[in-house]
């Protein structure tokens, strides 16, 4: 009766896969940990009320940070950003926790933190708290800004 050995084609079929899937996340601009733990959300501004707003983030497996800069000379900053809200697909996750610069002055900076999983392949949905109608920012499921 024939016995089977692990031949060179196998393990040279093993190599082959294993740099498919590498070259595939690189072409996505993604090491294979990156890919593993989340996903770098870019950059996006607006203009709303004479206030600019810039804000980008990290979506992980555990949680979501948005760093958020606020700058105006036409009034202070006094937005309550802990009632933010940050969606992805049906998941929403409330409960923002601002860590940065209190609301006054001019110019704030800080950090937004929403504990929860996101969605792997979801579009992400951050609603910021604090204007007349909720400021909202969008993300495609690479990344990249949905305007």
């Amino acid at each position: 009766m024939p016995t089977h050995q692990n031949s060179g084609s196998s393990k040279l079929f093993a190599l082959a896969a294993s740099s498919v899937i590498v070259a595939t996340f690189a072409s996505l601009g993604m090491t294979s940990a990156a890919a593993a733990t989340g996903r770098d959300l870019a950059a996006q501004s607006r203009s709303v009320d004479g206030v600019e707003v810039v804000v980008s983030g990290r979506a992980d497996t555990a949680s979501t940070r948005i760093s958020v800069q606020l700058t105006t000379h036409a009034r202070e900053l006094g937005q309550n950003l802990d009632a933010s809200k940050l969606q992805a697909a049906t998941t929403k996750l409330k409960g923002a926790k601002w860590v940065g610069d209190p609301a006054t002055g001019h110019h704030r900076s800080g950090t937004l933190t929403f504990q929860g999983r996101i969605p792997n392949g979801a579009p992400i949905s951050l609603s910021l708290s604090g204007w007349n109608k909720p400021l909202v920012f969008r993300w495609r499921p690479n990344g990249q800004p949905l305007l």
